[in-house]
């Protein structure tokens, strides 16, 4: 009767070790094809499938080398390159109804191809199933459906600060009278008149969003999912985590519930030795650099 004790504890630690190894199959859904978002999310994603864990990824990036328990769903070819595509004359000419275009009517595009596309398709059959979702907060919330659809947690993340709607998803405080939001220059101390534009732009940005982002992705969604899908408002409400691509140190203080976290930085790796041929030649690296991506700019004759 005395070894039963032992027996008992020997019993729960190997249950509890087993548990510790097993792994989840995690869905990650990114529309946009942009570059710059994709890679703060393709490091936690790679991170994901190094320690074990079965990752399937929708974007327009997939791997050049296949990775151990990666696999790409890849949309790549759907949609027109962006990187190295701006032009000075439309970053000098930018406004905010140039950020609603994009935000709202390109991303819901950007939505619509995925969704057209077989290979995501094949995701809305009623035999997949999911442990987790891990998405994009940037414009329309346009695959929270499949929440609904694998009944599983979902992840949002954002390659830049919080947006003003992203806070609302985990009720994180958004106060406009010392909280300074992605649109406007100010800081935590804020005069009157900063005050109301934060305010007015906050509060505008979020009715911007529900009408022209939320409003048309539900409907959108509501053609392809056959069982009857929640109000967006409701799915959003059940997100567990936020990761925003920010750290407390270059932004104001403020508070964050424990589901917002920051995670600045995820996607720096260690530095690589420069070649030797290169040290302590730092006009060399940036001769190389403009011969490369911007040719035009070297005299004629001294492209040598």
């Amino acid at each position: 009767m005395q070894r039963l004790p032992l027996v008992l504890v020997a019993a729960i630690l190997s249950h509890v070790a087993v548990n510790e190894l097993e792994s989840a199959k995690i869905l990650g859904l990114f529309h946009l094809n942009s570059r710059s978002h994709f890679v703060m999310f393709e490091a936690l994603l790679r991170g994901l499938a190094s320690r074990g864990h079965e990752v399937y990824v929708v974007s327009h990036f997939p791997q050049e080398q296949p990775l151990p328990n990666y696999t790409d769903i890849s949309l790549k070819g759907t949609l027109p390159e962006l990187v190295n595509n701006f032009t000075m004359e439309f970053a000098l000419n930018f406004r905010y109804t140039n950020m609603i275009d994009f935000l709202w009517y390109k991303t819901l595009d950007m939505c619509q191809v995925a969704f057209d596309h077989p290979n995501f398709k094949s995701l809305l059959s009623d035999d997949k199933q999911f442990d987790l979702i891990i998405t994009e907060i940037v414009g329309p919330d346009c695959f929270l459906g499949l929440k609904h659809l694998y009944k599983c947690p979902v992840i949002s993340m954002t390659s830049s600060v919080s947006f003003p709607w992203g806070n609302d998803r985990l009720g994180n405080p958004d106060n406009p009278a010392y909280i300074p939001n992605y649109f406007v220059p100010f800081s935590d101390h804020m005069t009157f008149t900063e005050r109301f534009i934060n305010f007015f732009i906050t509060q505008g940005a979020k009715l911007t969003s529900y009408y022209f982002g939320d409003l048309p992705a539900e409907k959108m969604q509501r053609k392809y999912f056959k069982k009857s899908l929640p109000p967006i408002s409701e799915l959003q409400k059940e997100i567990s985590i936020l990761f925003v691509n920010s750290h407390f140190s270059l932004n104001v203080p403020r508070p964050a519930v424990p589901g917002f976290i920051e995670v600045g930085g995820l996607h720096i790796q260690p530095g690589k030795e420069l070649p030797q041929v290169f040290k302590n030649k730092p006009l060399r690296i940036l001769l190389c650099y403009i011969k490369k991506y911007h040719p035009h700019l070297i005299p004629v004759g001294r492209n040598d």
